[in-house]
């Protein structure tokens, strides 16, 4: 197993952590609880995201930017009802860290998994 997708990992979990600090409506147990979710994060992104993205292929840019941001945030909703000990109140909540994730992975690009 390649040690820099570990580190990329855990520094995920701990962005996962930071974020539903500051975002209201989500609560989070602990950083390994972040890494679970994280690593359902990770586990979406390569699987469930493209497939439901193919749907939406021909649109313009913009929408489908923002077709990404709430399947983003629908896959954020799913992982919550998953991982014990991660809470999301509602869909605005799961929206706030999907478009927090986005703006650290644009800033942070070698973190993204």
């Amino acid at each position: 197993m390649d040690p820099n997708l570990i580190i990329k990992w855990l520094i995920l979990g701990l962005v996962v952590l930071v974020l539903t600090m500051i975002i209201p409506g989500i609560k989070i147990k602990n950083f390994l609880t972040a890494l679970l979710v994280s690593l359902g994060l990770v586990i979406a992104a390569h699987y469930l995201e493209p497939a439901i993205m193919r749907i939406f292929r021909g649109l313009d840019g913009l929408v489908y930017l923002l077709i990404n941001f709430v399947v983003n945030a629908l896959m954020i909703l799913l992982i919550s009802a998953i991982v014990p000990g991660f809470k999301v109140k509602d869909f605005l909540s799961a929206l706030f860290l999907a478009l927090g994730l986005a703006l650290i992975f644009y800033i942070f690009p070698m973190i993204n998994i």
